[in-house]
């Protein structure tokens, strides 16, 4: 029982260390991001840089690159201040001045790259929808006929690349 115990002991502390070692050993690491549940942010990164589609609602990966928008930390406003976007939300410029936007109102519905620079240079626009109309919103809301209002920021300079991959080291 004692022995039966003690390998149990060994096997758990060896996946532990395996776990905690994993985001430093690059081998291993890129291993387990080809295999399920985790090979979802590389079928968004491909789809994304490579063969430059947008990513939206429904595709696979969208959700866990809405979170690495939400989590990562970015300077989303015209402070330059850094915070995650779920904290402190963005500004946005309009004609009647700065608007805030707080990610509790609005929801991203597309993920797109601008142009065909590399990765390191690419800027990434974020498409959001208000969950509610807004009268705050009004301003910076981009409304074409017959369809819904919408939010454009971007994640210039090949950020969005960098935060992915800090996402997945996580």
């Amino acid at each position: 029982m004692k022995l039966m115990l003690t390998l149990i002991g060994l096997v758990l502390t060896f996946l532990g260390g395996a776990v905690v070692l994993l985001p430093d050993m690059p081998q291993l690491y890129n291993l387990l991001h080809h295999v399920p549940p985790f090979c979802t942010v590389e079928k968004a990164e491909k789809r994304l840089y490579d063969q430059g589609e947008e990513l939206t609602e429904g595709d696979v990966g969208f959700g866990k690159m809405v979170t690495t928008i939400m989590e990562s930390s970015q300077p989303y406003d015209s402070t330059s201040e850094y915070g995650s976007f779920r904290e402190y939300g963005a500004d946005f410029s309009s004609s009647n001045g700065t608007v805030h936007v707080d990610f509790e109102e609005c929801k991203v519905f597309r993920i797109e790259k601008q142009g065909d620079e590399f990765l390191s240079d690419s800027d990434f626009s974020v498409w959001m929808v208000p969950k509610k109309r807004m009268e705050s919103l009004e301003s910076v809301l981009d409304v074409d006929e017959g369809q819904d209002p919408v939010i454009r920021t971007e994640i210039p300079n090949g950020r969005f690349p960098e935060a992915v991959r800090e996402y997945k080291r996580v």
